[in-house]
C-alpha cells in the first residue's frame, strides 16, 4: 500500500489550523476565552477542551463549517476526564458565538446550559428556528 502525500499547500494550511487551534486552548486557560473563529472545523474538536480548561466562560465558533455541538455527553463517558471538562465547559459558557456555520437544526440542549446569556446563530442555515427556543435568553440572543 502506498501512501498518498499531502500538496504541500494543504499540509502548510493544516498545520497553520492545528497550531491556531493549540494556541487558542492555551489562551484560554488564561483568559476564559476560547476563539476558534475561521478555522474550517467541520467538528468540535474534543480535544481542546482538555487544554483549554474548565474555566471557559465564552466560546467563538464562528466562520466554521460546524452543523452540531457536542452535546451529548454520556457519549463521552469512556473518556471520563475529557467529559468532565466538556460538561464543565458547557455548564459555565455564558457567551456563545455560532455565527456562519452550517447549522440546520436548534440543539435544544443550548437552552438548558444553566449560565448562557448570549448566543448569536446568525447566518446559519436553520430550517426551523422556534421563537420558543431563544425566548429564555430575553433579547441577549442574537
Amino acid at each position: 500500500m502506498t501512501r498518498q502525500k499531502l500538496p504541500k499547500v494543504k499540509l502548510f494550511y493544516i498545520v497553520e489550523i492545528t497550531m491556531k487551534i493549540i494556541l487558542a486552548a492555551i489562551e484560554a486557560r488564561e483568559t476564559g476565552v476560547l476563539n476558534l473563529s475561521n478555522c474550517g472545523l467541520r467538528k468540535f474538536p474534543i480535544g481542546v477542551v482538555k487544554l483549554a480548561g474548565p474555566d471557559v466562560k465564552r466560546i467563538n465558533l464562528s466562520g466554521n463549517q460546524l452543523e452540531s455541538l457536542p452535546t451529548d455527553f454520556k457519549k463521552y463517558s469512556k473518556r471520563m476526564f475529557t467529559w468532565k471538562i466538556l460538561l464543565k465547559i458547557w455548564i459555565l459558557v455564558e457567551y456563545l458565538n455560532l455565527e456562519r456555520n452550517l447549522f440546520s437544526r436548534f440543539a435544544v440542549a443550548l437552552v438548558e446550559l444553566p449560565e448562557l446569556k448570549v448566543i448569536n446563530l446568525s447566518n446559519n442555515c436553520f430550517q426551523e428556528l422556534s421563537v420558543e427556543h431563544l425566548d429564555r435568553f430575553s433579547g441577549n440572543a442574537i
